[in-house]
């Protein structure tokens, strides 16, 4: 399938395009929404200069070589190889928050690279300004080159690649399905899933590869959908279950309240979230806005409760059997 180009990332596709080591900006910030294609723009980018001297590398895998490096006790070897490179293309910025000593050392590659004639081109998930996380010397490097945008898609951008991508996948969909894509989506990369699942849906391949792809049928498609999103083991299908159950508002069990029911319904979902989620006590502090020692003290809360009252234990085991953790 062709490069999809239109005027959400046109500017982003032109350059790169035209892109020229020896005369470019020392460096080059792509940055956008998620699922909008900044990633292929860069290996798009690395194919057209790939050579020795050109390194395509995620964030992540930076951080990751940092660290063993550092580890292993080659951290000069690692320095030298990523401070004499001709151009380093870097994705996915944002998997670098709260990594301190990474961003130090990539500030310091930053400067090494370019003193004596590197570039990097990079891309971000996010708007510059959030760059922030980097400290005010990383960030001003990144914002001090060429920024270039990839906006979200317009529905008509979304529909025009939703009929290319599923024609791609052999599915010839009319134009109210189409329609009914771009209106369920908002990037590329939701098209492309929700494209992908609706293929598998329809069995478009074996027996069912004759079935007729009406609207009637894509509603049938989406309620499947909805009803699997639904049974999904998450956070918030964990608090839309115990609303369900106890007839308490998300929102209030998220909320401050110290009324009775918005209480226990939070030790519910506190408890049914450590259990069925695996979190730990800081991300359940982090969700619901607490202190770790709190939802310590509700896990516990929670489990004096159902021991006092079986209805209790009934509303979890409810919640239990929905989400069916030990099916397939």
């Amino acid at each position: 399938m062709e490069p999809f180009i239109s005027h959400f990332n046109r500017l982003a596709v032109d350059t790169l395009r035209h892109y020229i080591p020896e005369q470019a900006q020392p460096i080059t910030l792509i940055y956008g929404p998620t699922g909008v294609g900044k990633t292929e723009l860069l290996r798009t980018l690395y194919r057209q200069h790939k050579n020795p001297q050109v390194l395509l590398i995620d964030a992540l895998t930076f951080s990751q070589n940092y660290a063993f490096a550092a580890q292993e006790g080659s951290l000069n070897d690692f320095r030298l190889h990523m401070r004499t490179l001709k151009l380093i293309i870097l994705d996915r910025l944002e998997i670098l928050k709260g990594k301190k000593h990474t961003l130090e050392e990539l500030l310091h590659t930053l400067d090494a690279l370019v003193s004596q004639g590197g570039k990097v081109v990079t891309s971000f998930q996010g708007e510059p300004q959030e760059l922030a996380f980097m400290g005010t010397k990383l960030s001003s490097r990144f914002l001090g080159g060429m920024t270039i945008p990839v906006f979200a898609p317009s529905p008509l951008e979304l529909e025009d690649y939703a009929n290319r991508y599923a024609r791609s996948r052999f599915l010839l969909l009319p134009e109210a399905i189409l329609q009914s894509i771009a209106e369920q989506t908002s990037s590329l990369v939701e098209v492309q899933k929700l494209i992908k699942d609706f293929g598998l849906f329809s069995g478009n391949c074996g027996e069912n590869q004759d079935v007729e792809l009406t609207e009637e049928y894509w509603q049938d498609f989406l309620e499947t959908q909805r009803k699997r999103r639904e049974a999904e083991l998450t956070s918030a299908n964990i608090l839309r279950k115990v609303t369900e159950l106890t007839g308490v508002l998300p929102e209030d069990i998220r909320g401050n309240s110290r009324a009775a029911a918005p209480l226990a319904s939070r030790r519910l979902a506190v408890y049914a979230i450590r259990k069925l989620c695996v979190w730990s006590y800081p991300q359940l502090g982090e969700y619901f806005q607490r202190a770790h020692s709190v939802m310590i003290k509700s896990y516990h809360q929670f489990e004096e409760m159902m021991k006092e009252d079986p209805d209790w234990r009934k509303k979890f085991e409810i919640l239990q059997d929905y989400f069916d953790q030990d099916k397939g």
